[in-house]
């Protein structure tokens, strides 16, 4: 299944990478809203993925290049994947026979009981199609880039976990800008189908911002 630890992942370009100086600013996007049901709130591979931008600025209020930041969730549910990473792509060349999420896992999860299809614990890319994600929120699939899909660890026990990081340190572009994608795999449950706020705190040393993560039901 995933691993919930919180991650290391280094993306962008580190030659010329600068620290913000006094004065800059984190300018981050408005909170996200999302339909959340009992339904997708399993790690298992079946959830949404909400696109993100994050804007480092100076005194001046122009955008600022190269700048290292640092991306963190308050939740081991929800991952930040880098943009280059995910694809968006039709509706995957899968078997004919594949019309469910259940039928998905009978063809990506490992047979442990040896009776012909997986049993839904363990994850494995038995095709190239189970490094696809399906949003189940939107009824979309997206397609993660092999560096990203190959991934998987193997544990001393045996296990297999999804690479998850909920911590990202990385770099703006030449527009001042990091976008990410959030992968919402779980949230936390209150009760009553109510689920707690994700809050995402995006930081430059002189200045943080952050944005959240809210379900509208």
């Amino acid at each position: 299944m995933f691993a919930t630890a919180a991650l290391l992942l280094s993306m962008g370009c580190t030659s010329g990478v600068v620290q913000a100086p006094y004065g800059s600013s984190v300018i981050t996007p408005d909170n996200i809203q999302l339909s959340w049901t009992d339904a997708y709130n399993d790690y298992d591979l079946a959830g949404a993925v909400q696109l993100f931008d994050v804007m480092v600025i100076d005194d001046e209020n122009q955008p600022m290049e190269n700048v290292e930041i640092d991306i963190s969730t308050s939740y081991g549910g929800v991952y930040i994947v880098p943009q280059e990473s995910i694809e968006l792509v039709g509706y995957p060349s899968v078997p004919k026979d594949v019309q469910s999420y259940e039928d998905l896992e009978r063809y990506c999860t490992v047979d442990e009981d040896g009776d012909g299809v997986g049993d839904g614990n363990i994850y494995t890319l038995n095709y190239d199609w189970c490094a696809w994600y399906w949003d189940t929120v939107n009824d979309t699939y997206y397609s993660f880039a092999g560096t990203y899909a190959d991934n998987y660890t193997n544990t001393d026990s045996g296990g297999l976990y999804w690479y998850a990081p909920t911590y990202v340190s990385a770099t703006t572009d030449n527009r001042g800008t990091y976008r990410g994608y959030l992968l919402v795999d779980t949230l936390q449950d209150q009760g009553e189908g109510t689920y707690a706020d994700v809050v995402i705190t995006a930081s430059i040393g002189v200045d943080v911002g952050t944005f959240s993560l809210q379900v509208i039901n």
